[in-house]
């Protein structure tokens, strides 16, 4: 396994079933598991974390490819 590889064998039992709380915590939330596991073996991690962003919080934010109208009216007061 990967934490044999890296010289880091699981220690307890404890591990364990709270790395299972924390994964069954992040597929209440929407998450898939496997890329928590994925994100900290990528990211050379010693354990594993839940996601900074809630899902729901990426699909509600700015659309960064999307171009915005202009605006066509000119503020009271502008002198250009």
């Amino acid at each position: 396994t990967y934490r044999q590889q890296s010289g880091k064998p699981i220690k307890t039992e404890l591990t364990v079933t709270k790395a299972f709380r924390l994964l069954k915590e992040c597929l209440d939330e929407g998450h898939d598991p496997v890329n928590v596991i994925n994100t900290s073996i990528a990211n050379g991690y010693q354990g594993l974390f839940k996601p900074k962003f809630a899902l729901n919080d990426r699909r509600t934010g700015r659309d960064v490819n999307r171009i915005s109208a202009p605006d066509k009216t000119i503020p009271t007061g502008f002198r250009g």
